[in-house]
């Protein structure tokens, strides 16, 4: 989730998809303006504050996938809940804007869609089962 964060505000900041930069004076404004002595230039300022977001965004996306790779080699996960995670993943990193909402409602989806409630349910009885102490 992090990553997603960071990447929305890499967005906000200098989006090519949105069509739209934040200038330094706090207002948006259209590609196709390069900007003045106020808000800061459109590659001088958004792009140069958004860059840092989104190498933090990819890095963290990343990071993300290989642990989805090494959980499902090591059992932890499904290969089908793992194959997810890398493509929407993938899509977050290389599709900009769209990619990153794809990534974020397959993660809402995994976490609190059916199966993920399911899932805590069960391992909350597991937890419950482990601490009760029976009496002879």
């Amino acid at each position: 989730m992090l990553g997603m964060g960071l990447g929305a505000i890499s967005e906000m900041f200098f989006s090519r998809d949105l069509g739209t930069w934040l200038g330094r004076d706090g207002q948006f404004r259209n590609q196709s303006w390069g900007g003045n002595q106020h808000t800061g230039g459109k590659f001088k300022f958004a792009r140069t504050v958004a860059t840092p977001f989104r190498y933090g965004s990819n890095a963290l996306g990343w990071y993300n996938i290989g642990n989805s790779i090494v959980d499902g080699f090591q059992g932890e996960i499904s290969p089908q809940v793992a194959v997810g995670d890398v493509v929407f993943g993938g899509a977050a990193i290389y599709s900009g804007f769209l990619g990153a909402w794809a990534n974020l409602w397959y993660n809402l989806g995994k976490e609190f869609g059916p199966m993920g409630l399911y899932l805590r349910s069960q391992e909350r009885g597991r937890q419950q089962q482990s601490v009760i102490i029976k009496r002879y």
